[in-house]
């Protein structure tokens, strides 16, 4: 921890892995984004994305949607939390493209985006899936994954970084 900051601010999360990934293609939509995709209250929208990284890592994408904040309260008297994003995991359908819905349940406009990011956790779980697999020796491995884990203790809370610290000792 440096000097400059407090023991109640998170640790910034790592930037390698956000930086690879490209997202591309996103549907729907209409004109490039210029103009808003239209739905119904009660309708799904099935939102698909060519998400991508360089190299061998395994990619994660996520679909985020909110209500957008409007200026006042709507007709109920809700104003939603701008802020309120949440996230659907995608599914990857083969050959970099993902896909993600979710229900219309508020008149109103909505937003949504897509992210994706090479995530390095994914990646060794999968190196490590193959490696047992094989038959192969896989001390090396299960050293890397503890060190994984040790940075994720770090960035954790309290509770969640013992937890970790066992899974990291396990793993030795």
């Amino acid at each position: 921890m440096t000097a400059d900051r407090t023991a109640s601010e998170p640790l910034p999360l790592p930037d390698e892995g956000r930086r690879r990934a490209v997202v591309e293609d996103v549907m729907p939509s209409v004109d490039g984004g210029r103009f808003p995709v239209k739905r119904v209250i009660g309708d799904t929208v099935v939102v698909e994305a060519d998400v991508f990284a360089d190299g061998h890592d395994e990619v994660v994408a996520v679909l985020r949607h909110r209500r957008a904040a409007p200026a006042a309260a709507d007709a109920r008297g809700e104003v939603p939390n701008p802020h309120g994003w949440t996230d659907v995991r995608m599914t990857p359908l083969g050959n970099d493209r993902w896909r993600a819905e979710f229900r219309v349940t508020h008149l109103g406009r909505h937003e949504y985006t897509v992210q994706g990011w090479a995530d390095r956790w994914e990646t060794w779980r999968h190196d490590l899936e193959k490696r047992v697999a094989a038959d192969q020796d896989v001390a090396v491995d299960l050293l890397i994954g503890a060190e994984l884990i040790d940075a994720a203790a770090a960035r954790a809370g309290h509770d969640a970084a013992a937890r970790l610290g066992t899974w990291a000792t396990a793993l030795r």
